[in-house]
C-alpha cells in the first residue's frame, strides 16, 4: 500500500514536471551535500528531459560546495506566477533558501524530503523519513521511472555526492539495501567516485586547528554525552568560521564512550547553533523543543545562550539514561 500511494507521488511529480516550462528548485539554508546534490541533480536530470525548459537553482552558494557540485542559477526575477517550485530536503518553509515570500504565488509547490514531518506545505508532498537523503529519493524517482527522466553524468555525480553526504560515507544506519543499490546504479555513470571520497576525507588548515582544538577541549559526561563548544572569541583565534566547524561534528561522535553528542557554535547575534547527534536515543525531539527539529538520530537546534545549551546538555543525558535502561 505504502509503495503504491508513493508511486502515486512520483507520477504525479514527473507529470508537473513535464506540465511547466519554468521550473524553480529549492532546498534549505546552510546547505549540506545532499541539499546541493540533489537540488543539482534532479536540475540537470530535467534539463536533459527537457531541453526547451528553463530550470532555476535557489539559494545561496557555498563555495566549496560549488566547486564540488555546481554553483546555482536563480531566477533573476520574483515573479514566480505560472511557475512550478520543487523544495527539497526541507521540513519547513522557515528553513528555505531564497525568495521565500514568493514562494505562495506559484503555479504549484511540491515537497521532496527525508525528514521527520514538521509542515505540511506544497499541493504534492513525498516525505520518506527512512530513506537516507533526499538525493535517494531523487536517485529512485529517476530508477522508477527511467523512461521518462533522463540521467546524466553530471547528475549522477551530484545525488552520488548527496547520498555519501547524508550517510556519512554509507555509515550511519539510514543506509538501506536500497541506498546501496541506488548508489550502485549511480556509479555506472563514468565519474570518479573515488576521486569525491579522497576529497570529503581532505583537511584544510583551517580544519586541521579545529580537529586539534576539539580533541583538547572536548567534554564527555560519565553517562556519554560528549560536547564542544565554539564561542565567536575562539572562531577568531582559529580564524574558522560556523561552516568549518561541521568537521567536528562526527569527531566528537568518534571518542570511545560517547553514546550522544553536540557541537555548539556561537553566531553572530550570540546565540548558538547546536548541531545534534546520537548512535541510540532519539534526540529530535529535544531539539524540537530548542527551536529545531530533524531525523531521530541527527537534528539541529538553536540556544540562546550557554544555560540553554547546558539544559540541552542535560536533555541529552537523560535520553541516555533512559535509552540505556530500556
Amino acid at each position: 500500500m505504502k509503495e503504491q500511494h508513493i508511486s502515486h507521488i512520483q507520477k504525479q511529480i514527473l507529470q508537473a514536471i513535464a506540465e511547466y516550462d519554468d521550473i524553480l528548485i529549492f532546498r534549505h539554508v546552510r546547505p549540506d551535500l545532499d541539499a546541493i546534490g540533489s537540488q543539482i541533480g534532479l536540475a540537470r536530470m530535467i534539463e536533459a528531459t527537457y531541453p526547451d525548459k528553463k530550470v532555476y537553482t535557489h539559494g545561496k552558494d557555498v563555495p566549496w560546495l560549488s566547486e564540488l557540485i555546481a554553483p546555482m542559477n536563480p531566477l533573476p526575477s520574483k515573479d514566480f506566477t505560472g511557475k512550478l517550485v520543487i523544495v527539497l530536503d526541507t521540513a519547513n518553509t522557515d528553513r528555505l533558501d531564497g525568495n521565500i515570500e514568493n514562494i505562495n504565488t506559484a503555479a504549484c509547490v511540491i515537497k521532496i524530503d527525508h525528514h521527520l514531518p514538521v509542515e505540511a506545505y506544497g499541493q504534492v508532498q513525498w516525505v520518506e523519513p527512512d530513506a537516507s537523503s533526499a538525493s535517494e529519493l531523487i536517485a529512485k524517482l529517476w530508477w522508477n521511472h527511467s523512461h521518462e527522466l533522463k540521467m546524466t553524468t553530471e547528475a549522477a555525480y551530484a545525488l552520488y555526492a548527496g547520498i555519501v553526504g547524508d550517510t556519512n560515507r554509507f555509515l550511519y544506519d539510514s543506509t538501506g539495501p536500497e541506498t546501496m543499490q541506488l548508489a550502485g546504479e549511480l556509479m555506472r555513470y563514468p565519474f570518479d567516485h573515488a576521486a569525491l571520497h579522497f576529497k570529503l576525507a581532505e583537511i584544510t588548515p583551517v580544519e586541521r586547528r579545529l580537529i586539534a582544538y576539539t580533541l583538547e577541549n572536548a567534554h564527555v559526561s560519565e553517562v556519554g554525552v560528549g560536547m564542544i563548544l565554539f564561542t565567536s572569541e575562539t572562531l577568531a583565534e582559529l580564524q574558522a568560521t560556523d561552516e568549518d566547524t561541521s568537521v567536528t561534528l562526527s569527531l566528537v561522535g568518534n571518542i570511545q564512550g560517547v553514546i550522544s553528542w553536540g557541537v555548539f557554535v556561537q553566531q553572530s547575534t550570540g546565540s548558538y547553533r547546536c548541531r545534534l547527534r546520537s548512535k541510540g536515543p532519539a534526540i529530535n525531539e529535544i531539539a524540537a523543543r530548542h527551536e529545531g527539529g530533524g531525523h531521530k538520530l541527527a537534528s539541529g537546534a538553536n540556544a540562546h545562550d550557554e544555560m540553554e545549551i547546558k539544559e540541552i546538555v542535560k536533555e541529552l543525558e537523560d535520553a541516555v539514561l533512559q535509552f540505556k535502561n530500556k
